[in-house]
């Protein structure tokens, strides 16, 4: 290419850079986790506290951005969608919050506080990614453990399950994601408060009958 042309050429490329820049960035969404608490049960609540920790999140999710995989190995983040806050934090605050809504036990506690509790409930975040290989789903995968607290003496692990779940996609967006991860929360906290109601009256039972 002859200098004139390549000057040409240089030039034409500037221009259209200084065209790019002068766009607007695309605006950065931030979504939350959202479906209704659970009704009220009829039943007596069980006479015991339950003090949900915080939760834990694999290094792989904790983060704000939206995280997609398409393969075993190929994990991408998109930059312009992210949670309004850390995955692990809006779960744990959820199934606290259903747990308190159904009324199931005595109290459900969060924060520290002086009020003494019967069993702790402690969860970590091992998936939660958007898969798209092939259809858009939100995969949800979160490990549990549930200890018994004596006013005195040891702690005692008495439960520890895993539970799961990947609803479709209603669409192939950032909405449409969110609101199937929002799904698959309320699915897992559901299977939580449910194992935890058995395997707390079944230990209320056994210790009784000690």
């Amino acid at each position: 290419m002859s200098r004139p042309l390549r000057r040409g050429a240089a030039l034409a490329l500037l221009l259209l850079s200084g065209c790019a820049a002068m766009r607007p960035a695309p605006e950065m969404r931030t979504y939350r986790l959202a479906y209704p608490p659970p009704d009220p049960s009829a039943a007596t609540p069980l006479p015991v506290t339950v003090r949900v920790m915080p939760f834990g999140i694999a290094a792989a999710y904790d983060s704000l951005a939206f995280i997609y995989r398409a393969s075993a190995y190929d994990v991408g983040t998109d930059p312009y969608n992210r949670w309004i806050a850390n995955p692990a934090s809006m779960i744990a605050d959820l199934v606290a919050r259903d747990l308190a809504a159904s009324k199931t036990v005595r109290a459900v506690l969060q924060a520290a506080s002086a009020v003494p509790y019967d069993y702790e409930l402690s969860g970590h975040v091992e998936t939660f990614e958007e898969r798209d290989a092939g259809s858009c789903s939100a995969m949800l995968r979160v490990r549990v453990a549930l200890a018994h607290v004596p006013p005195r003496g040891p702690r005692a692990v008495v439960m520890q399950d895993i539970f799961s779940a990947e609803p479709p996609c209603t669409e192939a967006s950032a909405p449409g994601y969110a609101e199937a991860m929002s799904r698959a929360v309320q699915q897992v906290s559901d299977e939580i408060r449910a194992a935890v109601l058995r395997t707390i009256a079944a230990d209320l039972s056994q210790r009784l009958a000690e």
